[in-house]
């Protein structure tokens, strides 16, 4: 909710957006390793376990930093100089 807020407020919407569409995308392989494990399917458990890491290091560990945060600090910089409204 802090996301939401935080980004509405200050009027970084597509940055708030991105940044919990990044952290929602590891939660699909959670949740169907989740409920593998719940039919007791231990091969089905350990590919979405297995999914879920991968998922979440490339998300987290690159796409947040290299992709979003850069655009957020360089990027941004670059349409306020050249008075480029975001709209």
């Amino acid at each position: 909710n802090a996301l939401v807020v935080g980004s509405s407020k200050y009027r970084l919407t597509r940055v708030g957006s991105m940044v919990f569409m990044v952290h929602d995308i590891s939660d699909v392989p959670v949740d169907l390793s989740k409920l593998a494990n719940f039919m007791k399917w231990k091969m089905a458990t350990g590919i979405c376990f297995g999914s879920m890491v991968v998922v979440w290091l490339v998300f987290r560990l690159s796409v947040l930093p290299l992709v979003i945060y850069k655009s957020v600090l360089f990027e941004s910089i670059l349409m306020l100089k050249n008075n480029i409204d975001p709209k």
